[in-house]
């Protein structure tokens, strides 16, 4: 996009590329020889409305922030609404120079679509310069779409410079906005690049949902990979949600069998985890099943197991910002009582607490439950549950299995005073392993994904 960009001056210097960029974008050649005619005849207004497929005025986007040509701080609230329909019939984003959709939430209390757009990690062309928001709204069912730009004034900012916007973030505002939101996750990359209307729509509101990163034995240097992440999120004020999933041994060499080496090659492999998140505020969830499936080994290579899972705890926790949680599996996988053994024997007196459901599909309420229980037998110590494909609860399945949906949004709004968060540890659209026509464990599968969302009624 170039100085002072807006749809208006684009189609008065040339109709003929104007043509060329809507078709591009969806619209019909005849829809947009209407809309030419249509901005031609408002040429002084601003924002633009742009309709696919139809000049509807009862359907028009009002934009209620910013104000046309506002400067811009650090943080912004876009905030708009489609007029002649309520918030639950449709769905919002706003993107910049033809990149990625950002997914916008409902605040509850106006009904607005909302969203907190964080400009400190924007590199601008260039000084002085001229920016257009464009917002779509999408309808639930027919996917028609509705458009409007504002546009927003970067004078103010002194860290411009010549290039592109880089990644643009952007915070719901019924999610929980301290969690960390990466711009370039799977499910943003898939949004940018279909050309799908309902993938596309699904993908950008699971872009706008905080996901947990996990690192382990392919990260070829995990102390500078941890730091990368941490640092990203810490600039935004963010807190990131890091999975530590490199214990020997791992998973019992099924799926996504592999690990470290060794117990030492684990101590030095932990250390490097712990350094790169330094002294820095993180949520970590630390190495899923290590405990669930600790009957699969010896009784020497348990009781190894055990000592590294503690000294990984301990060396987590020098960092007093780090909170600390230790899988415990799932409410039907292992008893409290039997869990409650292998939990203490993994230090998680010197943890913050557990966590459940990690990469499972059970519901949120069996595991309130069964986390209450087992916090009782391990001295009150709080949890975490994984939401992220819990919507329809479990089939008794735990390998990409049909019919799952998208759960609790992230959250530290649980409604139980002992679940600390409900967050997406395992990402939605990551392949369980190669069952029910899955690719290999790991894995982005976007086709799963959009089921998931499509059966949560996203």
């Amino acid at each position: 996009m170039g100085n002072s960009f807006s749809y208006l001056e684009k189609i008065k210097k040339a109709k003929q590329k104007s043509i060329i960029k809507f078709v591009n974008r969806g619209l019909s050649i005849a829809a947009t020889l209407t809309l030419i005619a249509v901005i031609a005849a408002q040429a002084s207004s601003a924002p633009v409305r742009i309709l696919k497929d139809a000049v509807n005025t009862d359907h028009s986007i009002s934009v209620l922030s910013p104000a046309p040509d506002a400067a811009v701080g650090t943080q912004t609230l876009l905030s708009a609404q489609l007029s002649g329909e309520p918030a639950d019939a449709y769905d919002m984003f706003w993107y910049v120079d033809n990149g990625t959709w950002n997914w916008m939430g409902t605040n509850p209390t106006n009904q607005q679509k909302q969203a907190v757009i964080n400009f400190s990690n924007w590199t601008w062309h260039q000084p002085n310069d001229h920016y257009t928001i464009t917002l779509v709204a999408v309808m639930h069912g027919s996917g028609q779409r509705y458009y409007s730009g504002v546009q927003i004034n970067v004078a103010a900012n002194t860290s411009a410079s010549v290039t592109k916007p880089a990644a643009l973030v952007s915070q719901a505002v019924n999610t929980a906005q301290s969690l960390y939101v990466a711009p370039d996750s799977s499910a943003a990359q898939t949004a940018n690049s279909t050309s799908d209307v309902n993938m596309k729509r699904i993908m950008s509101k699971i872009a706008a949902q905080p996901e947990a990163i996990w690192f382990g034995d392919w990260n070829s240097n995990v102390q500078s990979a941890v730091n990368s992440l941490v640092t990203s999120a810490a600039d935004l004020g963010q807190v990131p949600v890091l999975v530590a999933y490199n214990i020997p041994q791992r998973d019992c060499g099924s799926y996504s069998a592999g690990g470290a080496s060794s117990p030492d090659a684990y101590k030095a492999w932990i250390q490097s985890f712990a350094s790169g998140i330094n002294n820095r505020k993180v949520i970590v969830i630390l190495e899923p099943d290590a405990l669930a499936q600790i009957s699969c080994l010896s009784a020497s290579d348990q009781t190894t197991r055990y000592q590294l899972l503690s000294y990984a705890v301990t060396t987590l926790k020098a960092n007093p910002n780090a909170q600390v949680y230790l899988d415990a599996g799932n409410p039907d996988w292992i008893s409290v009582s039997v869990m409650a053994q292998r939990l203490n024997a993994a230090g998680i007196n010197n943890a913050n607490g557990f966590s459940l459901n990690v990469s499972n599909f059970i519901s949120t309420a069996s595991n309130i439950s069964y986390g209450n229980q087992l916090s009782a037998a391990v001295n009150g110590k709080h949890f975490v549950v994984d939401t992220g494909r819990n919507g329809n609860g479990s089939n008794g399945q735990w390998c990409n299995p049909s019919g799952m949906a998208l759960g609790s949004t992230p959250t530290a709004n649980t409604g139980d005073p002992l679940a600390d968060y409900f967050l997406w540890i395992k990402p939605p659209g990551v392949s369980d392993g190669t069952c029910n026509g899955g690719p290999a464990a790991g894995t982005w599968w976007p086709w799963y994904a959009e089921q998931l969302g499509l059966n949560a009624g996203w």
